[in-house]
């Protein structure tokens, strides 16, 4: 390209570089004074207010709907059923990622689970629409639900492959033939079974979307992880040109992986703003987004390792069973991390999953690695303890150095970096590896460690660079920020290129007329957005040098030195030694020209078949147990992870702590308990259903290697918005065996878990 972005030896035209340092965020301000609006909060004229009804049955069909009552109800301008709701044309997408259900709503009198969408009422303002909906009379014909795994094993199946990510059953060697010929000397087996509940995502902000429809034209205020995805469904759904289907998500208060897909919440405020030609406002409640926003599923992991006595692992099995709906095909693929974590040259991973009467699980921070390291890692633990070797040691005699799946070199890895900076950091080596043997007062004491990986993914994206007239500039991509900083990291890619102050630079994202990107999921945003916008940058900025050497009024014109972006908006030539300086701001204007812009789209290309991309982490928790009381704390927890280059170490370490907490949650609280007879969720509110609160959180601290990836893209980053939960629950979980010498298999550890023997 004809721009560089070297800066000039002269320290009076450094440069600002901010990739790799912290700058605080640039939506902080818009957030902490609520400028920041969210889905829910845009103002529109004339907006009405839309509250679902839901089924009370798990299983059966409607034979009535009685809507008279709630059609009289004060200030009512619609309900609509089955009876008459549009037709909607049958969406031709993986169901769970584009669409959370492969069912359309309001479509036929089929109930599948219990909280399944019926009907929506629309009213003047949202508490007669409350009171109209609860006039709504349902008659139903009910079948007997499945609501456990093992009752519903006569409607499993065993998927191919994973939405057409990867294969569900994976097989390499000869299992079977090593394990028979295991019984020679020195070779120990075990086998041992692993469980986590059924557990939700829970944002901060419940899901919401303003639909407002002027004849064929639909736009959505919608909180939504994928504005392309959204709009791609509603297109479909509606039959409707994606040019004419507008999506606005500028603001999200946390996904987990519920806001990745379109749900019917969407599908109804279209149905009912068409009608009513005014907008419409839905809103989940707290209670809602436990049946309607996706869930991680239950899963039962068989895992069988045989190892010989120096540790060196020749066999794994993992097997897992996993639940999904009736009207979806989402599950949870637990054993898909074990068939490239270790080296061994025998290994099986299978999914077999159960059909039953809930709603469409669906993504759930780190899909498939979250669960199925928890049983891994913990029957790591369990052969070391076996062997009498240490944890980490026997994780480093199975070091994969190529990915064993197919036989690709890694990118990078420094996994054995992270082993050995934690264990130094944390004081792994002080660990007493005698369970019980170490107290602090009443409480005994313990410590566990847990391998973390996550894919590296990059997927297509587009961004368009605006350099405007006077001196700024604007980055345009329809990403989203769903809490983690892509607008910061936005600008910091743009400014660090066009020679600004991150304050000169602002992001334009959330909005599907912009140029498209790719979800905020699957720990990918900046890896697929920060080259793109680093390229268009580039491009932008290869356009005004050009505009410069080609205006005679320039300091800078005809130069054939190199012009380098310098900082404060400024181009610069070194010319003899001395500096020759022209700035945005005075380019333009003098050319009449009020924004200068490129485009640019990038993506994986050859790459991917030449090496195997995935982040890595090693991770440490210390907890203490009451052993009278079964009171359970994590008083410490240390993370060290290698995740190519880090382009803000501020806003990289708040995700990564997020998710330790999210993992110390689900190691130790996170359940979902459904009512047997019904098919309801029982624990359906945040006063039942436990989170982590800043009380159950002690001493939290990330490391990061900070190599940069040479191969994933310019930039070097890959993403980590989910590696620091994937390793957590089994870290606690070997910590508590470490401190009681009880080893806990069925997630969450409970304290009647750790009293009852």
């Amino acid at each position: 390209m004809a721009a560089t972005t070297t800066v000039l030896e002269s320290e009076q035209f450094q440069k600002p570089i901010l990739l790799g340092e912290g700058p605080n965020r640039v939506d902080g301000r818009s957030k902490v004074t609520g400028e920041a609006r969210y889905a829910a909060e845009f103002s529109l004229n004339n907006v009405a207010y839309g509250v679902i009804i839901q089924s009370t049955i798990a299983n059966g069909y409607i034979t009535r709907i009685d809507t008279s009552s709630a059609a009289k109800s004060d200030g009512v301008l619609a309900v609509l059923t089955h009876d008459n709701a549009p037709k909607l044309k049958k969406a031709d997408f993986r169901t769970s990622f584009i669409i959370g259900e492969d069912h359309l709503v309001l479509q036929d009198i089929t109930i599948y689970y219990a909280g399944q969408h019926i009907g929506l009422v629309v009213a003047d303002t949202l508490e007669h629409a409350t009171y109209a909906a609860s006039l709504v009379r349902v008659v139903y014909e009910e079948d007997k639900p499945i609501l456990q795994t093992i009752q519903g094993l006569h409607t499993a199946y065993k998927p191919t492959n994973f939405h057409g990510f990867f294969e569900a059953q994976i097989s390499r060697g000869n299992v079977v033939s090593a394990l028979s010929s295991s019984s020679t000397v020195g070779s120990v087996i075990i086998e041992r079974v692993y469980t986590t509940p059924i557990v939700h995502h829970q944002p901060m902000e419940s899901i919401s979307v303003i639909a407002d429809c002027e004849g064929d034209n639909i736009t959505v205020y919608e909180s939504t992880s994928s504005v392309m995805r959204v709009r791609d469904a509603l297109s479909n759904l509606f039959d409707t040109p994606p040019e004419k289907v507008h999506v606005i998500s500028h603001y999200i208060g946390g996904s987990f992986g519920s806001k990745g897909p379109t749900w019917q919440h969407a599908v109804l405020a279209v149905m009912a703003s068409r009608k009513l030609k005014r907008p419409v406002k839905v809103v989940l409640t707290r209670q809602q987004m436990f049946t309607s926003a996706g869930h991680r599923p239950e899963t039962i992991q068989r895992i069988t390792l045989g190892a010989s006595r120096n540790g060196k692992i020749f066999v794994i099995k993992h097997n897992t069973i996993t639940q999904t709906s009736f009207i979806g095909d989402f599950f949870e693929p637990a054993s898909k991390t074990t068939a490239m974590l270790y080296a061994c040259d025998n290994m099986e991973g299978t999914h077999e999953v159960v059909r039953m009467n809930i709603s469409t699980p669906a993504q759930m921070r780190a899909p498939g690695e979250t669960t199925g390291l928890f049983a891994l890692e913990s029957a790591m633990d369990e052969l070391a303890c076996e062997l009498d070797i240490d944890p980490i040691s026997i994780r480093e005699i199975n070091y994969a150095d190529v990915n064993p799946e197919n036989g690709l070199p890694w990118s990078s890895k420094y996994l054995k970096d992270c082993y050995r900076i934690g264990a130094d950091l944390f004081g792994w080596l002080n660990r007493n590896p005698v369970p019980r043997s170490v107290r602090d007062g009443r409480f005994l004491v313990g410590m566990g460690a847990a391998t973390a990986t996550y894919p590296g993914i990059r997927s297509p994206a587009s961004a368009r660079v605006r350099i405007l007239s006077d001196g700024s500039a604007v980055v345009y991509a329809a990403s989203q920020d769903i809490g983690t900083g892509t607008y910061t990291v936005v600008s910091q890619v743009a400014a660090d290129v066009l020679g600004l102050p991150i304050e000169r630079v602002r992001s334009e994202i959330g909005d599907s007329s912009f140029p498209p990107a790719p979800p905020s999921g699957g720990s990918q945003t900046t890896a697929s957005l920060a080259p793109t916008v680093k390229e268009a940058s580039e491009v932008a900025l290869s356009k005004v040098v050009d505009i410069a050497r080609k205006d005679v009024t320039s300091p800078l014109y005809s130069k054939n030195e190199r012009i380098v972006a310098v900082g404060e908006g400024r181009l610069a030539a070194n010319q003899g030694g001395t500096p020759i300086v022209d700035s945005y701001q005075k380019i333009l204007n003098r050319n009449n020209l009020p924004f200068v812009e490129a485009e640019a789209k990038t993506g994986p290309g050859q790459e991917r078949k030449n090496y195997a991309f995935c982040s890595f982490g090693a991770e440490f928790a210390e907890v203490k147990v009451d052993p009278d009381l079964g009171e359970l704390k994590v008083s410490r927890f240390f993370g060290v992870f290698d995740v190519g280059r880090v382009i803000n170490a501020k806003t990289s370490r708040n995700q990564v702590i997020g998710a330790i907490i999210q993992g110390i949650g689900m190691a130790l609280m996170e359940q979902t308990i459904l009512d047997q007879t019904s098919g309801r969720v029982v624990t359906n509110n945040l006063a039942d259903y436990l989170v982590p609160v800043n009380a159950d959180i002690q001493e939290i601290d990330v490391r990061f290697i900070e190599k940069p990836d040479p191969y994933i893209s310019p930039i070097g980053a890959r993403g980590l918005g989910e590696i620091g939960i994937t390793g957590a629950a089994a870290a606690i979980a070997n910590a508590v065996y470490n401190a009681t010498g009880k080893r806990i298999r069925e997630l969450p550890i409970t304290l009647d878990k750790l009293l009852l023997d």
